[in-house]
C-alpha cells in the first residue's frame, strides 16, 4: 500500500484523544514522512503558521508550488469518507471531506504546507472543486487560500470532488446573472425591467489582472461572453466558464481558448454565445487552465 493512501478510509479518532502536545508531537512526525489520519490532518489545520509545520528557509516559488500541487493531486478525489493526504519531499497537501449535521451537506478543507526545510509561499492560491453529487447534479466550488495556506468550503452537496488548481480564477461577486424579475404590475414597472435587460457590458477580471472576461446580458437569457488578455504567458490557453449557483449547481459551463485577435496584436480572445436558463441567482466563474489540465475540462 502507497503511504499517500495509508489513511484514505481509516475511522476518525476521537478529537479529545488528541492532546494539543501530541498533536505537534504528530505534526513533526508528518513532516518526516510519516502519513496520518484524516481526524488528525484536520486538527493539524489549526496549528498555527508559526509551527515546525511553516519553515521560513528555502523558499519555493510561486509558480513550483502550482506545478507540485498539481502532480500531487492528480487523479485523486475527495469523497465522504475519503480525504485525500499527498506529499513529496518538499510541498504537502491535505483535502478533507466532513459531514455535517445538516442531511446530504458536508464541509470540504484543502491545506497545502511546506516541508522539511522548504518554505512555500502558501497564501492566494487559486482552487476549484468540481464534481457531482450522488444524484449526479454538476458542481462548481472556487476559492483561495487564506495566509495558513487552508481554503474551506462550507455546505457544499456530499458527493465526488476533484481539486484543480488553475493559473488564475476571474469571479463576478455580488453581480449575478440568471435571476429573473417577477411579472410587471404596471408599466413604469415594465420599462425598469427592459432598462435592466439592455444593461451596459460588465467586465470582470482575473485575481492577477492577467485576463479579461466581458460579459453581455440580453433579453431571454442570452449572454455573450468575451474573454482576452495581453500576456503571451496565456497565448493559446484554455478558460473555463461557468455560471454557478451559491449552492454551487452549475447552470452552464463551457471552454474557449485564446486565439490571436487579426491586426489587434498583442491580444487574444475567445467568445461564446449562450443562453441561460436558471431561476437561480449565478455568479459567473472564469479560469484559466493549465496546459495539462486543458483536455480534461
Amino acid at each position: 500500500m502507497n503511504s499517500h493512501d495509508q489513511y484514505r478510509d481509516q475511522e476518525e479518532l476521537p478529537g479529545d484523544l488528541l492532546s494539543e502536545e501530541h498533536l505537534l508531537q504528530e505534526a513533526l512526525a508528518w513532516t518526516a514522512e510519516v502519513p496520518v489520519s484524516p481526524a488528525l490532518a484536520r486538527r493539524i489545520l489549526e496549528i498555527p503558521q508559526h509551527s515546525p509545520l511553516f519553515p521560513t528557509d528555502t523558499p519555493l516559488s510561486r509558480k513550483q508550488i502550482l506545478a507540485t500541487m498539481r502532480r500531487l493531486l492528480q487523479g485523486h478525489a475527495c469523497a465522504p469518507g475519503r480525504s485525500i493526504l499527498v506529499q513529496e519531499a518538499h510541498l504537502g497537501v491535505v483535502v478533507i471531506m466532513r459531514e455535517t449535521e445538516r442531511p446530504a451537506l458536508g464541509d470540504i478543507t484543502l491545506m497545502v504546507y511546506g516541508r522539511g526545510e522548504w518554505a512555500a509561499e502558501v497564501a492566494q492560491i487559486p482552487v476549484t472543486l468540481t464534481g457531482y453529487t450522488v444524484e449526479g447534479e454538476e458542481r462548481q466550488w472556487s476559492g483561495q487560500t487564506n495566509l495558513h495556506g487552508a481554503v474551506h468550503f462550507s455546505q457544499c452537496a456530499l458527493g465526488t470532488y476533484r481539486v484543480r488548481i488553475p493559473e488564475s480564477v476571474g469571479r463576478s461577486g455580488d453581480r449575478v446573472y440568471g435571476e429573473r424579475l417577477p411579472p410587471a404590475l404596471a408599466a413604469r414597472s415594465a420599462g425598469q425591467r427592459a432598462r435592466y435587460a439592455r444593461e451596459l457590458p460588465q467586465v470582470w477580471a482575473t485575481t492577477d489582472a492577467t485576463v479579461r472576461a466581458t460579459v453581455i446580458s440580453a433579453p431571454g437569457g442570452v449572454i455573450d461572453v468575451a474573454v482576452e488578455t495581453d500576456q503571451e504567458q496565456y497565448a493559446e490557453a484554455t478558460v473555463r466558464c461557468a455560471f454557478v449557483s451559491p449552492a454551487g449547481r452549475v447552470a452552464y459551463s463551457t471552454i474557449v481558448s485564446l486565439t490571436p485577435v487579426p491586426d489587434s496584436a498583442p491580444l487574444w480572445e475567445g467568445r461564446v454565445q449562450l443562453r441561460l436558463e436558471t431561476d437561480e441567482p449565478c455568479e459567473f466563474v472564469f479560469e484559466v487552465l493549465p496546459a495539462a489540465e486543458a483536455c480534461d475540462a
